[in-house]
């Protein structure tokens, strides 16, 4: 081991730091801040990433254009009728040109509507009476527009189920309300219509339950032939079939090119079940073959999930309810059930649906046979249901009450982790009884060894591989309790070396074999010293892919220019936990949480009269959470105990630091300090006198926990759990509540655990080591990654590096600026490179000794010098961090091309002869918003009369945050209205907050009084708009200005700006928007901004991310400059401003939102950002103008190169 890299990968930024530990010295560390793969600008909840955010556009735009079609071909139809007044000529210049045919004053009168004459009265006169045919047309171009919800069976069974059945249910209401006034939909939207209630987003709509009927009786009623009737059933209410998304599912994890099977195929329903059984354990022994097939009837119920107390009840129906402890699973966890055989067993009326057979004679006239697998097929093949039942009837030979329960079976949505092929294959070993992990091993045995010679030694090589892990796990507890890393031989590596002895199976053919815990997709790339790209298998996570490509690119690098080689050892640790949008919104939930009870502890706190410091509000939370009690005690805690000064009580670490404790609320209680110094001292609560007996005046430790409630709270959290697992599955909500559940139910746990841990576990080094790893998937990925290359790989848990930090006295020199800087993830990176296992015993010794000295004393010392790595580490830590610089990397891809291959439906060939069936197609795809949603208008002002623009807001607070901000309502009336009522309630009493809040708003009425017309919306001036024209409006208006849409250019719109230099030497700028370029980079007279004749010499071009250097008198001084002279010059550019020539930019180093650091330096300097630089002290924040920055600045790109390493290299 030359080197140590410690590397702490987060979600948005990278932490590096290279240690050599003979010469007790880090070479070099960094800091790299990039954007996470999900932007969160929009808050946790509503986060979601880039390509979703395209698919929900895309989607939205299909649905438009498929409606749009649908309205031609219902018109296409209608004009070869004589039902609407317009030609064919004008439909298709409108189709193929875009060309709305407003000249037509006979169509747009056709397509209005008004009191008397409305789509409604169509529909409803259509139903009663004969219509001239051009009202007749009107009716069906009104149903063709909206013609209602159809529901697909597949739907049901999706993640949006409950929505569904609402919807449903809500259709069932208007179906009753129809059937009890004997009228179509249209009669009854009409007469709604004619009383002035509201129709749509009231009433929900089916297509089949109520559009088409009204459709079928109009054309009675009207007696159209029936070419016509086909014609325009084809038009309205013609839908394509569903796309299948069977291309989606993942490949099988044990059989690569195959696909992953549905989690409600049979198969796979008995190959969960009998994994389940047989891990069933009874006082270790697992069930005989008797109990098995007991147990698997518990399986073949109805619900998704059913109690494991309901299999023993299968197997003992008489067994006593207070006896569980000799079963390896509580009584109430939950257990997927086999609700698809079970439905399929009933109809069919067999109990072995596998040995099924039906025979049915083919379209072909040939007989032929179906099994289960064709009714599952069908299951999953047809969308109708009336489709799904005539299949049962004649091919199936289903009656019709069969029929009817088999179209009900709903497939549960998902898919397994192994292929069908993989399962088949497993199967046989599972119901000889073999558990989950040994049968997958042995499943390709007899494929790799040949049939014949596996059925001939079959029992021998089960008895070996027993043999083999019994001698494994033996040698794994001894190496573990010796301390020994990797002293003896893997299972993996026995297993390989035993079949290449006994059958002569080469490690090539050893690969074939299937392995459970495959935990690796990286080949060894040990010899190229690059890491290969980045491969997560089956998960896709974008930040997930954004850490590891740029920990890839670092690492590399860091290879390339010989900072690391390939001896060097990496330690790496996760900043926080990441999965999934459902996890991070648990979390947030959390932490939300966790503020406001500390937010009420410090008022709690403040009304005592005492300070409330973090270690009163920490105090005050175990007390609550200990019920008021101390656990080893039992003795009540009263509220003068715990803010009295004089330590009567103080907070303890259940598992002394010194043993390999932490300082999380895991390992906190908070005790009589008599206790705590004279009888539990450096001892575990297990190893106390009153741990399980009463002693003296002191109750039972275990009783105590007991009267706080723990154990009572840990069984309803773990049986909240297992029933939210079932319900969580495909339901995002649920999913959210269940993690929840799960870190509540976690830390449960793990505060009993730490009672519960006596010194034989201690002793067998569990703790620490546990501590020691990290099993995040961001950790967890980046081993393998760095394994492929790099041998001494290890993880490091985030938490026991904050341990050391306080330990070796590195957050006392940099406490105050952790928060702020990005700096201090390589601080956290030095710690973790320093952080081996034999220092991890040092701090634990020294913590051992420190308490001793502690028991005099009324705390502990907040820093161990005896442990340090080396006698000046947080000195060289906190000198080393002062000379990084920041590497920010934003993507700048607005403007990058797609690629994608495209297969031709004729074949063409090459100049070479070649047949090409594939090629490549760019695409002309701007990566970026080019406006905002929100489309405004133009109107002239009713006061001055001026053209102005507006937007229709909601009447709420997050829009009128102030009084003076109703000025900006357009109608006088309106603001009027909405002022004097605000005024009245504040005159009330009530804040302005409050007063708009209540909502309720109206317009005067005849009396005087405010109950005229709701004023929910109201349109507003929009001050400073200088929006972009969208398009023209299909409805052409006298005033010119009116004939567009328009909207305002989208935040991070202007995406670069050209950089020029005028004759005079100032630096000035041309912005480019998404917009233009995309409207313009395609046009023969494009001419680039780099070409165009500006107000001087182009220069380069910058944008938001570029990174700049400032300098005092030339730039030539910059190269003289030390890092840590230079990190006082580094800045980043956030915002090139377009009304004015002016640039903002961060400091390099800072680390928190603009809004926080705006406060801060409106506090100490009077100012929200700094207008001129300072070379002395950095500002934070700097708004500069042309004149500064023409004179102080060098940029990124232009001047300068910075490396992922933060080298910065100047150019010539």
């Amino acid at each position: 081991m030359s080197r140590i890299l410690g590397l702490d990968v987060g979600t948005n930024s990278l932490g590096w730091a290279i240690l050599d530990p003979f010469q007790k010295k880090f070479t070099d560390a960094g800091v790299v801040v990039f954007q996470q793969g999900i932007p969160d600008e929009k808050g946790r909840e509503a986060e979601r990433s880039p390509a979703a955010e395209r698919r929900a556009f895309r989607a939205a735009r299909r649905l438009k254009f498929r409606r749009r079609l649908r309205k031609y071909h219902t018109l296409k139809v209608l004009i070869a009728n004589q039902m609407c007044p317009l030609t064919m000529a004008e439909l298709q210049n409108w189709i193929r040109n875009g060309k709305f045919p407003i000249e037509n004053r006979n169509f747009i009168a056709w397509l209005g509507s008004t009191k008397e004459d409305n789509p409604y009265y169509f529909r409803a006169k259509a139903a009663e009476r004969k219509l001239p045919p051009q009202e007749l047309g009107r009716a069906f171009y009104h149903l063709a527009i909206r013609r209602g919800f159809k529901s697909s069976r597949k739907e049901s069974s999706s993640s949006n189920e409950k929505e569904l059945t609402n919807f449903k249910k809500e259709i069932n209401q208007l179906t009753e309300i129809l059937q009890r006034k004997q009228c179509t939909l249209g009669q009854y939207f009409y007469e709604l219509f004619r009383r002035s209630e509201k129709i749509r987003k009231v009433n929900r709509c089916g297509r089949k339950e109520h559009y088409e009927p009204e459709f079928e009786k109009i054309c009675k009623v009207q007696n159209l032939p029936e070419p016509f009737v086909a014609e325009m059933r084809k038009a309205i209410f013609l839908q394509r079939p569903l796309r299948s998304q069977k291309h989606l599912a993942g490949h099988c994890s044990l059989e690569k090119k195959r696909v992953r099977c549905l989690i409600g195929h049979p198969l796979f329903e008995r190959y969960r079940m009998l994994s389940f059984i047989n891990s069933i354990r009874k006082n270790g022994v697992p069930l005989n073959e008797e109990e098995r097939q007991k147990a698997q009837a518990a399986f073949l119920v109805g619900k998704p999930s059913f109690e494991f107390e309901k299999l023993v009840r299968k197997i003992y129906p008489k067994y006593p309810k207070n006896e569980w402890s000799e079963w390896n699973y509580p009584p109430d966890k939950s257990i997927a059930s086999s609700p698809v055989t079970n439905q399929l067993q009933k109809i069919l009326g067999t109990e072995d649906l596998f040995s099924w057979r039906h025979e049915y004679i083919g379209r072909d006239d040939k007989r032929k046979t179906m099994d289960y697998q064709t009714l599952f097929d069908a299951l999953t093949f047809f969308d109708d249901d009336d489709m799904l039942k005539n299949f049962a009837m004649e091919r199936a030979g289903l009656t019709a009450d069969q029929a009817e329960k088999f179209v009900k079976i709903r497939i549960p949505t998902g898919y397994a982790n192994f292929s069908l092929y993989a399962i088949r294959k497993i199967l046989p070993f599972l119901e000889a009884g073999h558990i989950q992990t040994r049968a997958v091993f042995l499943a390709k045995l007899p494929d790799v060894l040949g049939k014949e010679v596996f059925q001939k030694n079959s029992e021998k090589i089960i008895a070996d591989i027993d043999r083999m892990e019994t001698d494994w796990r033996a040698e794994r507890e001894s190496a573990v309790s010796s301390r020994e890393r990797a002293a003896f031989l893997s299972q993996t590596e026995r297993l390989k070396q035993y079949l290449e002895d006994e059958f002569h199976v080469t490690p090539d053919r050893f690969e074939l074999l299937y392995r459970y815990n495959s935990r690796s997709d990286y080949q060894d790339h040990s010899r190229t010293g690059i890491l290969p790209e980045v491969n997560l298998g089956m998960i896709y996570n974008p930040m997930v892919y954004r850490s590891l490509n740029v920990l890839r690119r670092l690492v590399n690098h860091l290879r390339k220019t010989g900072k690391i080689d390939a001896d060097t050892e990496i330690h790496v640790e996760l900043a926080r936990s990441v999965n999934d949008k459902n996890t991070r919104m648990a979390v947030a939930n959390y932490q939300k949480n966790q503020e406001n009870l500390r937010k009420q502890y410090r008022e709690a706190i403040e009304a005592e009269g005492v300070e409330a410091t973090d270690e009163q509000i920490l105090r005050y939370a175990l007390w609550m959470e200990q019920n008021k009690r101390c656990l080893y005690t039992g003795k009540p805690i009263g509220l003068a105990d715990l803010m009295s000064g004089d330590n009567v009580v103080e907070i303890e670490h259940t598992v002394p630091r010194s043993r390999g404790g932490d300082s999380s609320m895991e390992n906190l209680t908070l005790c009589f300090t008599d206790y705590n110094r004279y009888i539990k001292k450096n001892g575990l609560p297990t190893a106390c006198p009153n741990y399980d007996v009463k002693w003296k005046e002191y109750n039972s430790i275990r009783e105590n926990i007991r009267v706080v409630g723990w154990e009572e709270k840990r069984e309803n959290l773990r049986s909240r759990l297992e029933k939210l697992r079932s319900a969580a599955r495909g339901n995002p909500q649920k999913r959210v509540e269940f993690l929840e559940c799960k870190r509540e139910f976690n830390y449960l746990c793990a505060k009993l655990a730490a009672f519960e841990l006596t010194d034989d576990e201690l002793q067998q080094g569990g703790f620490s080591r546990r501590q020691l790893v990290d099993t995040g998937i961001i950790a967890r990925h980046a081993v393998f990654l760095l394994k492929s290359v790099y041998k001494n790989t290890y993880s490091r848990n985030g938490r026991v590096t904050e341990w050391a930090r306080k330990a070796w006295g590195v957050q006392g020199f940099y406490e105050k600026k952790e928060r702020s800087d990005h700096r201090h993830h390589a601080i956290d990176a030095m710690c973790i490179a320093a952080l081996t296992e034999g220092f991890f015993q040092r701090i634990s010794e020294a913590y051992r000794l420190d308490e001793e000295k502690a028991m005099t004393y009324a705390r502990y010392s907040s820093t161990l010098p005896d442990a340090y790595p080396w006698r000046s580490f947080p000195e060289d830590v906190f000198e080393k961090s002062e000379e990084i610089l920041v590497a920010h990397f934003t993507r700048h891809n607005e403007t990058k091309q797609t690629r994608k291959r495209v297969h031709l439906v004729t074949p063409y060939k090459t100049a070479d002869g070649e047949l090409r069936r594939v090629v490549t197609a760019g695409g002309d795809t701007v990566r970026g918003q080019l406006h905002n949603d929100s489309y405004l208008g133009r109107i002239k002002d009713p006061e001055s009369g001026e053209e102005k623009y507006v937007f229709r807001k909601e009447l709420i607070f997050k829009y009128f945050k102030e009084e003076s901000a109703l000025a900006a309502i357009v109608d006088p009336a309106i603001r009027e209205a909405v002022s004097a009522q605000l005024r009245l309630r504040m005159d009330s009493g009530k804040s302005f907050k409050d007063a708009i809040a209540e909502g309720g708003f109206h317009m005067k009425s005849k009396d005087g009084t405010f109950q005229g017309p709701p004023i929910r919306k109201v349109r507003c001036f929009v001050r400073n708009a200088e929006p972009l024209k969208i398009r023209k409006h299909a409805y052409a208006s006298e005033v010119e200005y009116k004939n567009y849409i328009y909207a305002e250019t989208a935040k991070g719109g202007n995406f670069k700006a050209a950089l020029f230099r005028s004759p005079q030497g100032e630096l000035c700028y041309c912005l480019q928007s998404l917009w233009d370029w995309a409207n313009a980079h395609k046009r023969s007279d494009y001419v680039p901004p780099e070409k165009q004749s500006g107000p001087g010499e182009f220069i380069g071009f910058i944008a938001p991310g570029t990174m700049a250097l400032a300098y005092e008198t030339t730039p030539d001084e910059l190269k003289k400059l030390s890092p840590r002279e230079l990190c006082r010059r580094l800045y980043k550019i956030i915002i090139i401003e377009k009304d004015r020539p002016r640039l903002n930019l961060r400091y390099h180093c800072e680390a928190r939102a603009k809004s926080e650091v705006q406060a801060e330096m409106k506090k100490t300097m009077g100012v929200e950002e700094a207008s001129s630089i300072s070379f002395q002290e950095p500002a934070r924040l700097l708004k500069i103008s042309s004149e500064k920055f023409s004179n102080h600045l060098i940029f990124e790109g232009i001047d300068f190169v910075i490396s992922i390493d933060g080298e910065i290299r100047f150019l010539k």
